[in-house]
């Protein structure tokens, strides 16, 4: 529900608690609504603020500045829940009940290892690297995953503690169908482990230091044969190579807001070791993640139902205008052709009043008596052909008029 306020009412507001909670409260993100007060000229607390009043340290509050005087600036200030945020109140609400614990477990945490976990394991000993030194598997039965034979342990760690999570919220992960998914009342996400390259300092390989040696030397023989030495076919040798070194990271199936645009922001899908911070300790997020996913894959089908309902109100509504422009362009040719016989229908009489008075107390010639009969005749014709029968007969004829248009 959109929330209105004044600038006096939001300053108070930024000033009584933190941004990101007041943001929450409102249902958009942090970032938004600092947007939003310096768009109105509302000064919000700076950096510190709220560590400084937890210690029970002196702090300013800033007051709130007039409006402007050209009149640019508004009192009144509308703020729509869900702005600044990639997914909608209702995903975001799932991710942080998931979080925070509050969802409640429908099914219970096994004791011992995950069957997918154990048979995706099994798959992986009997798997062989490929050039770059990994293993995978692949297909149903099992979770798809790359990674070093090395890190084979760890993987099985990270999976099982990932399997625990989304059993401990009440989310099944499976692979019956095809490749491991998540499933969530009813929606699926997939999910897949990849040990990821690091980018790290090349160390320059015997060989190349001995083809630059060479390049070199061919050089330097240029130089004292010709005095000079072209400097072309120089060994490249890269500054930066990619390494795998254990990094493990979760990967989710992409996943787009769609809710305003068919082509939306995309919501996070890759959860990568950083630092000190493992992929073991990420269960959680990552199940988190899997729950906003499957509310915003809801919303995003609803969405598309939508956009089609009213793409297809639009293509009837044009349709609808085209008919009746055609409609009113043959009309309007009916029309023009109607005045146009009711003029002559007009001449004519005008023309037979004037030609029987010319004719009055003569002897009319034959071929003149002829003609007055023919003039006559044609006059009696139009009229006939103006006359309502007739004109509903020709405006049935062309479709014009009826009752359905």
């Amino acid at each position: 529900m959109t929330t209105v306020l004044t600038r006096a009412e939001l300053h108070a507001l930024v000033w009584e608690r933190p941004m990101t909670k007041l943001a929450a409260e409102f249902g958009l993100s942090s970032t938004a609504l600092q947007t939003l007060c310096k768009k109105h000229e509302v000064p919000t607390p700076p950096c510190g603020h709220w560590m400084k009043k937890a210690h029970n340290k002196p702090v300013r509050v800033i007051p709130l500045p007039p409006r402007p005087s050209d009149g640019t600036g508004s009192d009144r200030i509308l703020i729509h829940p869900g702005l600044g945020l990639a997914v909608s109140p209702a995903a975001a609400a799932a991710r942080e009940a998931v979080r925070a614990g509050t969802e409640p477990m429908t099914v219970s945490v096994p004791a011992s290892r995950d069957r997918l976990v154990d048979a995706t394991l099994a798959k992986l000993a009997k798997a062989k690297p490929d050039a770059q030194g990994l293993v995978s598997v692949r297909g149903a039965g099992v979770i798809q995953v790359t990674a070093r034979p090395v890190s084979v342990g760890r993987v099985g760690v990270v999976l099982d503690d990932l399997a625990r999570a989304a059993a401990s919220r009440g989310v099944v992960l499976d692979a019956r169908e095809g490749s491991a998914r998540f499933e969530v009342e009813g929606e699926t996400v997939t999910v897949e482990l990849v040990e990821v390259a690091d980018k790290v300092a090349h160390t320059a390989t015997p060989a190349e230091l001995q083809a630059l040696a060479v390049w070199e030397a061919k050089q330097e023989a240029d130089r004292k044969r010709y005095g000079h030495a072209s400097g072309w076919g120089r060994p490249h040798i890269p500054k930066w190579e990619e390494r795998h070194q254990g990094r493990l990271a979760v990967r989710l199936e992409e996943v787009r807001v769609r809710r305003d645009s068919p082509w939306g922001p995309a919501m996070r899908r890759t959860y990568a070791d950083h630092g000190r911070r493992k992929l073991e300790a990420m269960g959680v997020t990552i199940v988190a993640e899997v729950v906003a996913m499957a509310v915003t894959k809801r919303e995003n089908r609803d969405a598309d139902e939508r956009r089609r309902r009213e793409a297809e109100e639009q293509a009837r509504r044009r349709a609808e205008a085209e008919r009746r422009a055609a409609l009113e362009k043959r009309r309007s040719v009916a029309l023009d052709e109607l005045i146009v016989e009711h003029e002559r229908v007009r001449q004519l009489e005008r023309y037979v009043i004037a030609l029987d008075a010319t004719l009055a107390g003569t002897e009319i010639p034959p071929r003149v008596g002829r003609f007055v009969c023919w003039v006559r005749a044609r006059l009696d014709r139009l009229k006939a052909e103006m006359a309502p029968a007739a004109l509903e007969t020709r405006l049935e004829s062309r479709g014009l008029f009826a009752e359905d248009e």
